[in-house]
């Protein structure tokens, strides 16, 4: 089971509106739950503000049951 606290960092948000990137922005949730579940990671809040390019956060590996 896979832990995932998906926001989105102030600083990306608006390179997402001023460069049209919204189909992106839409699948990252998706792309973050897979790597987490592949990983099994607990993927925390993003750094904030963050950057304009990328989502960066606190990944840990959950111990196995």
């Amino acid at each position: 089971m896979t832990v995932v606290e998906l926001s989105t960092p102030r600083n990306l948000l608006d390179a997402v509106e001023r460069e049209g990137r919204h189909p992106w922005l839409a699948t990252l949730p998706t792309i973050v739950e897979q790597v987490a579940e592949h990983w099994s990671l607990k993927v925390g809040g993003p750094f904030q503000p963050g950057g304009q390019t990328a989502r960066v956060a606190l990944a840990r590996r959950i111990a196995p049951d």
